[in-house]
């Protein structure tokens, strides 16, 4: 990879490989956890929780196996489920419903990671949704 020499992309499949960790530095700074699987369909569940709940868990083994100092973790506003009402980015909502099997996975993904007592970067892009008065289009 051309760029920074200190920054060394690896990739392996998080809910199915273990990463060779002779691949990697003695010493890890930052480890940047972007892997999950976006699907909303009940068919799709097992594979849902394998690799958005079981992959976390893998990554955040392996961040402890390798003494990183930060660990990054893209995660979803979708962590919320049903809920009427602020939901605020710092906290999980104790029991939330959800939609589809997607949300409870990344549930409980987030859970994991804000359990595992790493020091913990965390980014969910959220999704706002504005309402519109009533329009009729012209044309």
């Amino acid at each position: 990879m051309s760029g920074n020499p200190r920054v060394i992309p690896v990739e392996f499949d998080i809910a199915e490989d273990a990463c060779d960790l002779s691949l990697l530095p003695e010493m890890i700074d930052e480890f940047w956890h972007i892997a999950g699987l976006t699907d909303f369909h009940e068919s799709k569940r097992d594979q849902l929780f394998k690799v958005n709940l079981e992959g976390t868990k893998k990554a955040l083994e392996l961040t402890a196996q390798m003494r990183v100092h930060r660990f990054f973790y893209i995660s979803t506003a979708y962590v919320a489920g049903i809920h009427d009402g602020l939901v605020m980015e710092d906290g999980l909502l104790p029991s939330p419903k959800f939609r589809n099997p997607y949300e409870e996975s990344k549930y409980a993904a987030e859970k994991a990671v804000r359990e595992s007592g790493l020091p913990l970067y965390h980014f969910a892009p959220q999704y706002h949704r504005r309402r519109q008065q009533n329009r009729r289009s012209r044309g």
